[in-house]
């Protein structure tokens, strides 16, 4: 993470982009069940993007919004910042 600021807004978006409930951190190991954020251009969201921790895409029902999705390094920064292992089911 050497390099890499993220303001505890950007850390409480990644979370919420994964659905991260500490009550269901199990053995160290939390599997997300989903990942991604709707919502309009966002430029907190953006420096996501440029740093390689998630990527945008254009929302296929709102014309207007997109939707962010972490990256694998994303994930990998977040799982370091709290301290867990973060799979994604399949």
């Amino acid at each position: 993470m050497k390099g890499i600021k993220l303001s505890t807004h950007q850390l409480h978006m990644m979370q919420h982009a994964i659905g991260y409930q500490p009550h269901k951190v199990r053995k160290g190991m939390y599997e997300a069940y989903r990942n991604y954020y709707s919502t309009g251009d966002d430029a907190e969201w953006n420096e996501l993007v440029d740093l390689g921790l998630a990527i945008k895409r254009h929302d296929p029902f709102v014309h207007k919004d997109v939707v962010y999705h972490l990256t694998r390094k994303g994930l990998e920064i977040l799982s370091e910042i709290l301290g867990i292992s973060i799979t994604q089911q399949r």
